[in-house]
């Protein structure tokens, strides 16, 4: 009887530190890389939407406190995004952060949270 099963190596499975609570699973890993960058441009669409209401409704504070969350969500998920790709390169797996994920700038809300062209 041949056997097609391929050996799986515990000690590569296990070489990195618990990222995000997925042990090293790079397909868990990349799930969660697809779930972070889809809330960060959720964020980043808040926070634009609520920039555009400050302009009609200056100093709003339930606005601005709204953004001030979404900035401190978006650095904490972007250092992980980061973290979690770099993790993964180490595993073998080519991804990367997209561009206007790590691009996206957050600032007090009285500016633009676009990038320095504007766009």
């Amino acid at each position: 009887m041949s056997s097609n099963i391929r050996k799986i190596d515990p000690v590569a499975i296990n070489k990195a530190s618990d990222i995000n609570g997925q042990d090293g699973n790079v397909i868990l890993m990349e799930a969660s890389l697809c779930e972070i960058i889809s809330s960060l441009r959720a964020l980043m669409r808040s926070n634009n939407e609520l920039e555009e209401a400050l302009i009609e409704c200056p100093n709003d504070k339930d606005f601005m406190d709204a953004i001030a969350e979404n900035n401190a969500v978006i650095i904490k998920k972007q250092k992980a995004v980061k973290e979690l790709v770099r993790e993964m390169k180490i595993r073998g797996v080519n991804a990367d952060v997209p561009k206007d994920v790590m691009e996206f700038t957050v600032r007090d809300g009285e500016e633009n949270n676009r990038g320095s062209d504007g766009q």
